[in-house]
């Protein structure tokens, strides 16, 4: 990856190109403990090798010294695989291909006390890689992996930074997602959406994408934290830091349609920093986690299984610096 400033435009303008050669060979085997007859895996094995070339490209122009704006657009891949928990081991599947572009802006305020960043996103993912999840309770242990579809995400990601006064400083990020499926395809090898008795209708062949979802990929979250340094006298200082973090509804598994509630966390910590003691600094601190003691679902096992998020957690930490 290289970065070329042509001289015109008064050299505010930076081209950035990047290529990227992968070559991914996988061999996997499954094997099977005799000792304990509650594993139902079959023993198999799998191969599977791919390589490509995958590119970045950026222009990024500076209008002034503390504003500029970007244009980014790229090219990636999630590998392919095999599952380990899938049916047939013998079975793979190939890497999901994306195409990413995004415009943003990058600025400083208020004699570089305030700071806002932001972009637009756009991702379009090819074979897209579905997790297929068996039926409860007989078929709860399978899982299939597969290409299958096409998937597109739009975004806009907002960060702001602002030293409201001395020692003072407030943080916020603001993310928005919008999700889309299509042609989403149950492969004709499909095992558990093939009809009884892993499933009750056989979907080998049909477009489920008005039931099929991205994961933790929620429309709204936002995170926004305070942070007030208090000097003592010794060179010590009491840090105080609250933080607050909220997220919309979410789908924890690609099928079934089942959301999860909304979440929102509080969480603070107050430190006693830099204490000198014979020639040593200490840091002693007191913090907590879901100081609210928020109890939501985090993850929905098709209503046969649940996740809860963590319960309020709280602490002290002890650091020696010599």
């Amino acid at each position: 990856q290289g970065t070329f400033t042509p001289d015109i435009l008064d050299s505010r303008l930076d081209i950035t190109l990047g290529l990227r050669y992968t070559e991914d060979e996988r061999d996997a085997v499954r094997g099977v403990d005799s000792s304990n007859p509650s594993i139902q895996f079959f023993p198999g094995e799998n191969s599977l090798d791919y390589d490509r070339t995958d590119y970045t490209f950026v222009l990024d122009y500076a209008f002034t010294d503390d504003f500029s704006a970007y244009f980014r657009t790229a090219t990636g891949y999630r590998a392919g695989g095999s599952g380990e928990r899938t049916l047939d081991f013998s079975l793979t599947f190939d890497e999901e291909e994306s195409t990413s572009y995004e415009v943003g802006m990058k600025s400083e305020w208020l004699d570089n006390r305030l700071r806002i960043n932001a972009a637009y996103f756009m991702t379009d993912y090819d074979d897209f890689i579905l997790t297929i999840s068996g039926q409860p309770p007989l078929f709860a242990s399978y899982v299939e992996n597969v290409n299958a579809g096409e998937a597109e995400v739009d975004g806009f990601e907002l960060d702001v930074l602002w030293a409201m006064f001395e020692n003072a400083t407030f943080s916020l990020n603001y993310t928005y997602l919008d999700t889309d499926l299509k042609d989403v395809v149950v492969p004709d090898n499909s095992f558990l959406l093939g009809g009884p008795p892993a499933s009750s209708e056989d979907l080998r062949g049909v477009d489920i994408s008005d039931m099929t979802f991205v994961p933790f990929a929620p429309e709204n979250a936002f995170a926004a934290a305070f942070d007030y340094n208090l000097p003592l006298s010794g060179g010590s200082s009491l840090d105080f830091h609250l933080n607050y973090s909220w997220r919309d509804e979410l789908y924890s598994q690609s099928g079934m349609g089942l959301p999860v509630d909304s979440l929102g966390l509080v969480g603070g910590r107050i430190a006693w920093s830099d204490i000198q003691i014979a020639g040593t600094f200490w840091t002693i601190a007191a913090w907590g986690k879901n100081l609210t003691d928020e109890e939501e679902v985090v993850y929905n096992l098709s209503n046969f299984g649940f996740q809860y998020n963590m319960p309020r957690m709280y602490g002290v930490d002890v650091k020696l610096q010599f």
